[in-house]
């Protein structure tokens, strides 16, 4: 509601103003009275809008800080403009002389806008920007291209007032309609807010555009002074387009994509349609019936011309070639980002199928593993032969042991429900250390320094297991290039919080803070995804913990994993987890 009332406010005050200034030719008669409040009231909106875009370039970011910084160089070289025209006509009292500087700023105000619409803050972009960037660089440096070539010849080499003042309207005629015209269609283009702030400028515009062919025509007729009739239209206009951008302010400058694309590609063309056009322009200044000063003058602008806009081709080329690498490079990324991720779900199926395949054997394993324990202990207990007791207790020692890695292959293979209870960490240590003693690999040897009476973590005791698992399992892979070496496991509690750590003497880690980026992997193709590490990362931030890698000095690396300890009082609905056999 309060914003509403500010807009009320705001529109009731201009149209207090339009009014007012309607009346005034009616009521003052004084040419100097009407000129001074004419030049002031006309300088002060100036300075509003200017002062509108200022403030949105200030609280926007990336590219409508750009943009509304673009829009306020324009309407600061129009506030210039008139601020001469004030110097002139109030403070000298002296007719504005023509030549006028202050005509060279109102025809390059329009120059900032098209550079506005250039950046395109409306959509997301890095390079393509500035592709388009380079592009409308071109349609811009050819308004300055036209004006020097077509009105300074006139007004400063051979000396015709009304032929500058022909070509000066004819092209700012022009470059106002064709500012109407990319702002109408970026308008139609863009999608969301930036449709409504890009529209904020037509009619401003259309009304501006007539408002100046209104005052060339009093001009002409030599009844225009300042502060008459034939301002109101510019004051009307104005006043819409301080209302427009201040409704304009309010709105969300969030990029988005747009729906057409096609802009980039006109753009293209229209500036390759401007660089060709620079021989037809050198033609007619060879061939133009023309004093041969001016002649001269128009054949080294157009050379000039060609060079810049040559190295402005040139950069675009360049830019467009860095946007192709790019685009390439990101799509190889994807497609090995893609066959890594296909690679994971054929692993991920694979060890669905392990799970279901060991829980459906776990029975029929159990079942003679029982058996072979049972007659083993009874062979034990009745044999009086104490070599026989000897192999008796072996047996059974290995069948304890064989039940002991099938139950962690059960535990390890099956799904989880992610419910979170007490676990002893150490006991989830020797599990992982006793599942990774099958592999085939030898010459790995595992030392274990675990702290007694280590505290209870609260946690996912099979997730905790995938973290031990992959850490172990990572650790083991470095040593197979070195054939053989030491990890060390040690567990400690400090500070409210339990350490694990892992260390091996292998030949360390290429790059220790990339190994927990998803898909980072050194290994060769099909044999790692580089998906385990960044999952561990992912379960030890749920846990509510940490876990980071480095390299040691002289060789080898550390995994170091924190957890917090579980608060006094957590009960957990079974007795705490330590996962054994």
């Amino acid at each position: 509601m309060g914003i509403q009332r500010k807009y009320v406010i705001a529109g009731g005050a201009l149209i207090a103003l339009v009014c007012g200034y309607a009346l005034m030719p009616f009521f003052i008669v004084d040419r100097f009275t009407l000129a001074a409040i004419g030049d002031v009231t006309q300088l002060a909106l100036c300075l509003i809008v200017t002062g509108i875009a200022v403030r949105n370039a200030i609280v926007h970011q990336r590219g409508a800080r750009l943009f509304w910084a673009l829009i306020s160089f324009g309407f600061l070289a129009w506030s210039m403009n008139q601020g001469l025209w004030l110097y002139y006509e109030v403070f000298l009292q002296l007719v504005v002389p023509d030549p006028f500087i202050g005509d060279i700023l109102l025809f390059f105000h329009i120059v900032p806008f098209m550079a506005a619409l250039a950046v395109r803050p409306h959509r997301e972009g890095g390079l393509q920007r500035r592709i388009f960037a380079a592009d409308s660089a071109l349609i811009l440096l050819w308004w300055l291209f036209l004006y020097v070539y077509a009105v300074i010849p006139s007004q400063y080499i051979h000396a015709d007032l009304a032929t500058a003042a022909f070509y000066y309207n004819v092209l700012y005629m022009g470059e106002n309609a064709l500012w109407i015209v990319l702002v109408s269609i970026a308008a139609t283009r863009a999608t969301g807010p930036w449709r409504k702030i890009y529209g904020a400028f037509v009619l401003p515009s259309i009304i501006g555009i007539a408002a100046s062919q209104e005052i060339d025509l009093a001009i002409i007729r030599n009844k225009y002074y300042t502060g008459s009739v034939y301002d109101i239209p510019f004051i009307i206009g104005m006043a819409i387009l301080i209302w427009s951008l201040l409704w304009a302010s309010q709105q969300d400058h969030a990029e988005s994509k747009p729906a057409h694309e096609s802009g980039q590609g006109f753009a293209s063309t229209v500036a390759s349609a401007v660089a060709l056009s620079l021989a037809g322009f050198a033609w007619f200044a060879i061939d133009g019936h023309q004093n041969s000063q001016v002649s001269l003058f128009r054949i080294k602008l157009s050379l000039i011309a060609v060079v810049v806009f040559g190295g402005v081709g040139i950069l675009r080329q360049r830019l467009a070639d860095r946007e192709r690498l790019r685009l390439y490079q990101e799509a190889q990324e994807n497609f090995d980002n893609l066959r890594r991720m296909q690679e994971q779900v054929v692993r991920s199926e694979k060890m669905v199928a392990v799970g279901e395949l060991v829980g459906g054997a776990a029975h029929e394993i159990n079942n003679p593993l029982t058996a072979i324990l049972g007659y083993a202990e009874l062979l034990d207990f009745d044999q009086k032969d104490a070599q026989v007791s000897s192999y008796a207790q072996k047996i059974a020692q290995q069948a304890r042991r064989t039940k002991d890695l099938v139950q962690n292959l059960i535990r390890f293979a099956r799904t989880s429900d992610s419910t979170k209870k007490l676990v002893d960490l150490n006991s989830v240590v020797q599990n992982m250390i006793q599942l990774r003693s099958m592999e085939t690999m030898k010459g790995i040897d595992y030392k274990i320094d675990l702290e007694a009476s280590l505290p209870m973590v609260w946690g996912d005791p099979s997730q905790l297991m995938d973290v031990c698992f992959h850490v172990l399992g990572n650790a083991s892979d470095a040593l197979k290039d070195t054939r053989g070496g030491s990890v060390v496991i040690r567990t400690r509690a400090q500070n409210g919080l339990v350490r694990l750590e892992v260390v091996d003497d292998g030949p360390g880690m290429l790059e220790p803070r990339r190994v927990f980026d998803p898909f980072y992997t050194t290994k060769a193709v099909g044999h790692g995804t580089g998906l385990g590490l960044s999952v561990c990362y992912g379960i030890i931030r749920d846990h509510q913990g940490e876990i980071h890698a480095e390299n040691l000095e002289g060789g080898g690396a550390k995994f170091v994993i924190q957890l917090p300890v579980a608060p006094a009082g957590i009960t957990s609905r079974k007795k705490p987890v330590s996962i054994k056999g």
